[in-house]
C-alpha cells in the first residue's frame, strides 16, 4: 500500500503495484486515521491516533525530534531540514492542510521517524510556527 502520489515512483523503482490507502484506512480500528497532507510530493502518510491523553501524530519525514537527548523524549519539534525542498510540492497547500489538521486534531505527542519522540503542551503551537516559517 502507498499513497496515490507515491504509486508511480514506487512502481518505477520496484516494479511492484500498490493498493490504495483507502483499503487500509477502512480497516483501521476506531481512533486511528490516515492523513496524506495535500501539497506534498514525497507521498508521506501520517497516522493520527486519538488517545486518552489527546492526539498522537505518527509522521514520516516532515518533522523530527532532537537527535541527542538524555532519553527517548524531548519537548521541541523541528522540521527536517531537507523536507521543504524535497518533500513539499506546494508550500501554501501543505501549510493549509497541516493547519486544518492542527485545528481538528491538535497533537500532544509526535512520533517522528527521525529523532526522539516529542511530548509538549505547546506541540501544536510549535508545529503551527514551523508551518508559518515556510512562507
Amino acid at each position: 500500500m502507498a499513497s496515490e502520489s507515491a504509486h508511480a515512483r514506487l512502481t518505477d523503482r520496484t516494479g511492484l503495484t500498490f493498493k490504495e490507502l483507502s483499503s487500509l484506512a477502512n480497516a483501521l480500528p476506531e481512533g486511528l486515521t490516515l492523513e496524506e497532507p495535500s501539497g506534498l510530493k514525497n507521498g508521506e502518510v501520517w497516522l493520527i491516533e486519538s488517545a486518552q491523553i489527546g492526539y498522537i501524530w505518527h509522521v514520516v519525514d516532515a518533522f523530527s525530534g532532537q537527535k541527542h537527548t538524555e532519553g527517548p523524549i524531548c519537548d521541541i519539534v523541528k522540521m527536517v531540514k531537507v523536507f521543504p525542498n524535497f518533500g513539499i510540492k506546494d508550500r501554501k497547500v501543505f501549510a493549509s492542510a497541516v493547519m486544518q489538521l492542527i485545528e481538528i486534531s491538535p497533537p500532544k505527542i509526535l512520533l517522528p521517524c527521525h529523532g526522539a519522540l516529542i511530548k509538549s503542551p505547546e506541540l501544536a503551537d510549535q508545529i503551527r510556527n514551523l508551518i508559518l516559517e515556510l512562507g
